[in-house]
């Protein structure tokens, strides 16, 4: 089995495939342990989508003969026009403008697009932008486990803070927040 979502019109390069559906349609199918990519094609205009088909067609294929680990899957992006090559990725990270823009709908009600104006790439190479930007197609493996790992070791020094904080009667009065045997009152 496999899953391809897209291909998108538009790239889905570093941070912003946290709110890309190309990249989740893919992830909710490594959700289920089925090998999933995404597939994306960079640029704004005039989309012509047979290279970025080509590439899907050949990363599927060899998905499909060497798997992916479970949980994994394939961010691919496509330069528009004639392939230069390929790399292998990583998430590139940005710095979002820190303007707020006012604008109205047609029914004159206001809303707001924040983190509006000039965003920074990271360019260092080997990320999946400075790889776009070379005219390369990105194949970054990304993970649905997006725990920071290296920092869990910080956060488990705040425990003595949460027991001085939330002591045992508290927690009782919160409605027993330990209920272990029954997590689906979470949800």
């Amino acid at each position: 089995d496999l899953v391809v979502s897209g291909i998108n019109r538009g790239a889905n390069l570093g941070d912003d495939i946290h709110y890309s559906g190309t990249v989740a349609g893919a992830m909710e199918g490594a959700f289920y342990g089925i090998a999933s990519i995404a597939v994306s094609l960079a640029g704004r205009e005039r989309y012509d989508f047979q290279y970025a088909a080509q590439v899907a067609k050949e990363i599927a294929s060899k998905v499909l003969s060497s798997g992916l680990p479970r949980g994994t899957l394939l961010n691919v992006n496509v330069p528009r026009g004639p392939i230069k090559g390929i790399a292998i990725t990583r998430q590139a990270t940005r710095t979002a403008g820190t303007e707020i823009l006012v604008g109205h709908d047609p029914r004159n009600r206001p809303y707001y697009w924040v983190g509006y104006g000039k965003i920074a790439w990271e360019q260092n190479a080997g990320t999946d932008f400075a790889a776009i930007k070379q005219g390369l197609v990105s194949i970054t493996p990304i993970k649905n486990d997006m725990t920071n790992y290296a920092h869990l070791a910080e956060l488990e020094k705040w425990d003595a803070h949460w027991l001085k904080v939330y002591k045992q009667d508290k927690v009782d009065d919160l409605g027993n927040l330990d209920n272990t045997e029954n997590p689906e009152h979470l949800y």
